[in-house]
């Protein structure tokens, strides 16, 4: 996988070198498409709604051992804009030198596009 995921919203997220795994992003289900010529190489991740109590039961597994609260993310809106704003606000709030405040704050961003998007993907570079 590549250090960008390029999200079919327009949400761009870079992961954050020597401390983030990109393989992150498999930790909330979806479905991986892999690239034919490098097997086991994921070019592309999609999610469809139906993820939610997939990613939903990470992200508070996550929240429990990072001693936070889910964010209410119905206060956000449903658009790229309040997504980056549920960002921002989670990267004000965690401590960002923490595996785990990094996959946490990936989650959130998945879960809350796919409030508002019916098949959410991400391509990768990098």
């Amino acid at each position: 996988m590549g250090r960008y995921a390029f999200f079919n919203t327009g949400l761009d997220y870079t992961f954050i070198n020597g401390i983030q795994q990109t393989q992150d992003i498999l930790e909330f289900g979806g479905k991986e498409h892999i690239q034919a010529t490098e097997p086991g190489v994921s070019d592309m991740i999609s999610w469809t709604p139906r993820d939610l109590p997939v990613i939903l039961q990470e992200l508070t597994a996550l929240a429990k051992e990072l001693e936070v609260s889910l964010p209410n993310f119905e206060g956000y809106d449903y658009t790229v804009g309040g997504t980056y704003n549920l960002k921002n606000f989670l990267g004000d709030s965690l401590d960002l030198d923490y595996i785990l405040s990094y996959r946490y704050l990936l989650g959130c961003i998945i879960y809350h596009q796919l409030l508002y998007t019916p098949e959410l993907s991400a391509n990768f570079r990098g």
